[in-house]
């Protein structure tokens, strides 16, 4: 039930008091409009006497790279590297999320934990360890001492991104792989199962030193998505299901297995006339890919609706355009969000005094009318909706943050006031 404007406006008017006299007291430490400024400059605020409150809230990603880097993948590499620019293009566009980026190989429990390899290899082998990142390269094609992962905040990340995915290859007589595991490096990196090469003191101190190199690049947020993207030409070759994989990603976002998104470069089991590694079709990585493909439905021209694929092949003409229907489609996943606010807003004709949204210093305009491109407020569940179309200027370290005038709960159960009044 709505109350009547004269009542609406009492109660906006003793919200407008209160929150005067607040923002007095704070006059003489912060300037009027500090609200307004730069995440950075603004910490989390909640003022319930006031009703007033501001807090920030971005969308966050970790994107993992999973790289085959064994012989037989010798022929695709550089169609990878040349082609992840367009992914990186459409995902960067307007583009307000918080993301890393990791780049590591593929995996061979089999080979790296065998006495064989160390005596072949000796000590000093060169390999990469289950779940080690690789260093990043600057624009310069430079590897930047102590850095192995990328993140939005960096200026230069696009070029950073596509020089770190160019890892090569590794030959078998090297030192390289054999047996390709995807599943293990993705539950290393994510804590689920980590394999070590040594055993006693060295294991620890093993362990130890790839969660540093790993530090920093989780979230430990439940709203993160998990974006994983497998290149190889092979089947898994670990121990892990895909089932395993996708459950235990899937409760590192607390059970929102929306948030856990697959994506795969391989030679699928339809492809019968390709070339592919020894280790057969990659019926898991298939599975897996099934489990985790949100992408949207799509109506053909005789009817039938399908679901766009999250994997083409490393044999495809389309690679490069399907590379970037996917960085589109998930940067519009990822700016659509679905904010929940801690309290019901109070939403009048003007509701840019009342509920503001911003990203960084840019104002987000609420939709109040046609033709207006911002966000809307869903009353059912009292959340912000930002629109997939929105356009903002990519700030690196700004967040969302939301000011609004929060309604005391009491008040609407009381009918001094309705949880929500349209816009005029």
């Amino acid at each position: 039930m709505k109350t009547s404007p004269s009542n609406l406006w009492l109660f906006v008017l003793k919200f407008a008091i209160v929150s005067a006299a607040a923002g007095m007291l704070a006059a003489c430490s912060q300037p009027r409009d500090g609200w307004v400024a730069t995440p950075e400059q603004m910490p989390i605020q909640v003022n319930e006497s006031s009703g007033l409150l501001n807090h920030d809230y971005t969308p966050k990603a970790e994107f993992l790279f999973v790289e085959d880097n064994s012989d037989s993948m010798q022929p695709h590499i550089d169609k990878v590297d040349r082609n992840i620019a367009q992914f990186v293009n459409e995902f960067s566009k307007n583009n307000p999320v918080e993301f890393h980026f990791a780049v590591v190989s593929i995996y061979d429990s089999r080979t790296y934990q065998s006495p064989s390899f160390f005596k072949q290899f000796g000590k000093n082998a060169h390999y990469y360890r289950c779940g080690q990142f690789h260093r990043v390269k600057d624009a310069n094609d430079q590897v930047i001492p102590n850095k192995y992962y990328i993140s939005s905040s960096d200026p230069d990340w696009k070029s950073e991104l596509k020089n770190t995915m160019e890892i090569g290859v590794q030959h078998l007589n090297q030192g390289g792989p054999n047996y390709e595991e995807t599943f293990s490096p993705v539950a290393a990196v994510w804590g689920f199962h980590q394999p070590v090469e040594f055993t006693g003191t060295k294991a620890l101190q093993e362990i130890a030193q790839l969660n540093q190199i790993r530090e920093g690049f989780s979230f430990h947020d439940p709203r993160a998505f998990k974006v994983i993207f497998f290149v190889t030409d092979a089947n898994d070759d670990s121990n892990i299901s895909a089932t395993e994989l996708y459950a235990d990603l899937k409760k590192s976002t607390g059970g929102n297995g929306s948030r856990v998104w697959g994506f795969g470069a391989i030679v699928p089991p339809s492809c019968t006339l390709c070339q592919r590694d020894d280790a057969g079709p990659p019926y898991k990585l298939e599975r897996f890919l099934k489990l985790t493909n949100h992408l949207p439905f799509q109506k053909l021209a005789n009817g039938q609706i399908v679901q766009e694929s999250n994997a083409v092949s490393l044999y495809s003409n389309s690679f490069g355009k399907d590379f970037a229907n996917w960085g589109k489609s998930i940067r519009n996943k990822l700016v659509t969000q679905v904010i929940p606010l801690r309290y019901a807003p109070l939403i009048d004709g003007n509701s840019r005094y009342t509920l503001r949204v911003f990203y960084g210093n840019q104002d987000i305009p609420f939709e109040s009318s046609k033709g207006v491109i911002g966000y809307t407020y869903d009353p059912n569940n009292h959340s912000i909706v930002l629109d997939k179309h929105l356009q903002l200027q990519p700030i690196p370290g700004a967040k969302l943050h939301i000011r609004y005038t929060a309604i005391p709960p009491q008040a609407i159960l009381n009918g001094d006031v309705s949880e929500y009044i349209s816009p005029q």
